[in-house]
């Protein structure tokens, strides 16, 4: 599993931008349960839209390769006859 960090960093700022001005027109409190409403709230409710707010994980594969041969007609395993085939 490998961590992909998402756009906290932008949403936080948004938010803070956001309850700055609702507190120029408001109190303080009202600025306040905004910030945490919309911080919480709203990047909870985009994070499960699909957003990638507050980080996710990703499953890294890592493709195998193997050097399995086997008979075309009955599928049981044959060795390698030709010196071309040898990697």
């Amino acid at each position: 599993m490998e961590p992909i960090d998402g756009y906290w960093p932008l949403w936080l700022l948004a938010t803070i931008v956001g309850s700055i001005l609702l507190w120029f027109y408001t109190n303080w409190l009202a600025a306040l349960i905004a910030f945490v409403g919309l911080y919480g709230g709203i990047g909870a409710i985009m994070q499960s839209m699909g957003l990638n707010i507050f980080g996710v994980e990703r499953k890294v594969a890592m493709q195998r390769v193997s050097n399995f041969h086997s008979c075309i007609c009955c599928e049981q395993p044959v060795k390698i006859v030709s010196l071309y085939d040898k990697q």
